[in-house]
């Protein structure tokens, strides 16, 4: 789901236009596990966590938005 969350980051960057900020979801990483791996069945969460991991290592936040940050659970 790694290569799968990295492909998707990449596509966001490459469908931007420049200077424009390019955006990744959570879906794009389970179409992507669907594409190219044939995995229907990727829980969004799974896919959320991934997706982030990736996206803080990838320094998304420069030049990306996602939604894989809203379907965190609030800590009380």
């Amino acid at each position: 789901m790694v290569v799968a969350a990295d492909w998707a980051i990449t596509a966001a960057r490459r469908a931007a236009s420049y200077g424009e900020r390019g955006r990744v979801t959570v879906e794009d990483v389970q179409a992507r596990m669907y594409d190219d791996f044939r995995v229907a069945a990727v829980p969004r969460d799974v896919a959320g966590d991934v997706l982030r991991e990736r996206f803080e290592l990838r320094a998304g936040y420069f030049d990306l938005d996602t939604d894989a940050y809203d379907d965190i659970p609030e800590e009380t």
